[in-house]
């Protein structure tokens, strides 16, 4: 498997619950703002460093993501939660969860997979309708 593309993220990000809604108004009936907090390698380390449970998390994930990138993902989830078991990373939750944490590693991946492809399926049918209505335009 090739390296995703990802966009990159701030450590810190506001974000609004009517900047999804499909009919903009400026006047909502309910709004949320959520601060999102970056927890990948490089990140917020002081954060990582302060609450033991989201950095465990947090190393628990790099490690699937490389992983993943040399084996197929449930063979990378499966190396991840072994080493992660043997050197007290989220130890007792992954011993007592193995098999749930397993599934919803693999899911997320998978749901993650499958967005980035829709993105450059999109993207490239954008590149060939722009393309096609330029030269229709240059023809005209």
């Amino acid at each position: 498997m090739t390296d995703r593309i990802r966009q990159p993220v701030p450590n810190r990000e506001i974000l609004y619950l009517s900047d999804a809604y499909t009919v903009k108004n400026e006047d909502f009936a309910l709004e949320l703002k959520a601060e999102v907090l970056n927890i990948n390698a490089g990140h917020n380390q002081e954060l990582l460093e302060t609450c033991r449970t989201l950095g465990d998390y947090a190393e628990y994930v790099r490690r699937v993501r490389e992983y993943a990138r040399d084996i197929p993902i449930e063979d990378s989830v499966e190396r991840t939660v072994r080493e992660c078991i043997s050197e007290g990373i989220l130890k007792e939750f992954l011993e007592q969860n193995r098999a749930e944490a397993k599934a919803m590693s693999i899911y997320e991946y998978n749901e993650e997979e499958h967005l980035r492809m829709e993105r450059e399926d999109a993207f490239e049918d954008g590149r060939k309708t722009g393309y096609i209505e330029g030269c229709q335009r240059m023809n005209n």
